[in-house]
């Protein structure tokens, strides 16, 4: 588990991997990718985000965070 970021979709913010649909290059879009949360608040996402990289032994590197 690598590199989860936060993104602004649709009114809401979506925990993700921020990474482009398969077959297609990272050509600086942002992307979604896969999901793995849906928060009203970037305050929740930001939490959770923090959480799973606890749980996982990740250092936080903040800057992923920003969409």
């Amino acid at each position: 588990m690598n590199g989860l970021v936060i993104r602004y979709f649709m009114s809401g913010y979506y925990l993700c991997d921020g990474k482009p649909p398969e077959g297609c290059e990272n050509d600086g879009e942002l992307h979604i990718g896969n999901a793995v949360k849906w928060f009203e608040t970037w305050e929740e996402a930001d939490a959770m985000r923090h959480m799973i990289a606890a749980a996982y032994g990740i250092t936080d590197n903040t800057e992923q965070g920003v969409a």
